[in-house]
């Protein structure tokens, strides 16, 4: 049914304009109230937005982000064009369009609509992952972000986690697609904090498996001071990570550190999951 449907080109089309406006009320709803930018060309577009607004006292009755993120994807639809075809190219055109039109009339509130910062960028992130189809929470929010899919026949060795909670499937579900792995062959620790590495880690497997080519990035970690203390098996993901710009060091006594056996505090995840959102 749903393979039938993606075969209907208007379909597509609606889908996508749809998936355009909730990554819309996502950005300008959830995540802009907390004082938060994107990354990449709307990111870029949200800057100069701000600094225009400094330096020209302007006062519009639209977001002039959604603006120029129309102009700055001019480009891209030339490139279209000819890489792609006429039919591609249209249909981009289309929906960016309609993507900044929503991103400039879609008004932010003045005070978050969710206070806390994690909670509020999670629930962006869910409307964001709706149109994207490839963003990460943990575990449990990753599992519903992909439509909740059947784990019938599917197992996991882990006798920690019951077969009754909330996020067994989740478990389930991202153990058998590779996205993570148990402290141990048989205990997963859902109660457990987790570290920098290996929140980086369970992005980096999701990024290989959903967008491929989004996880090629990979930086040169010897200039941080701790970046021997990185588990092997995390360091790939850590490259890739500080490779993307989710990760950054942290500045301690004029030496810059991973800390990737740290927990990962709310903040930082809230960072790390709205640079992820961005890209």
């Amino acid at each position: 049914m749903y393979q039938k449907l993606m075969h209907n080109k208007s379909l597509r089309l609606i889908g996508g304009l749809l998936g355009g406006l909730l990554l819309s009320v996502a950005i300008n709803v959830f995540i802009v109230p907390q004082g938060l930018y994107g990354g990449g060309a709307y990111g870029l577009c949200q800057v100069i937005r701000t600094l225009l607004q400094r330096e020209l006292s302007l006062s519009l009755p639209f977001d002039l982000a959604g603006v120029l993120y129309f102009f700055v994807n001019i480009p891209l639809f030339l490139l279209a064009y000819k890489a792609l075809g006429r039919e591609f190219f249209w249909k981009a055109a289309i929906c960016t369009v309609c993507n900044s039109v929503f991103l400039a009339v879609i008004p932010s509130p003045s005070t978050p609509v969710i206070p806390d910062l994690l909670t509020s960028c999670m629930v962006g992130g869910i409307l964001a992952g709706l149109n994207r189809g490839r963003n990460f929470r943990d575990t449990a929010v990753l599992y519903r972000m992909n439509g909740s899919p059947s784990v019938a026949g599917m197992t996991a060795p882990f006798t920690d986690v019951p077969s009754d909670q909330w996020y067994t499937d989740a478990v389930i579900w991202a153990y058998n697609c590779g996205v993570v792995d148990g402290t141990s062959p048989t205990q997963f620790a859902p109660a457990q904090n987790v570290t920098r590495e290996q929140m980086a880690t369970i992005l980096f497997r999701y990024t290989k498996t959903a967008a491929p080519d989004k996880a090629k990035a990979s930086a040169d970690l010897s200039g941080f001071a701790d970046a021997g203390s990185v588990n092997d098996w995390a360091v790939d993901a850590m490259r890739w990570a500080v490779g993307q710009k989710l990760i950054a060091g942290i500045t301690l006594e004029q030496s810059v550190y991973l800390q990737p056996r740290g927990n990962a505090t709310r903040a930082q995840a809230a960072t790390v999951l709205t640079r992820y959102y961005a890209q």
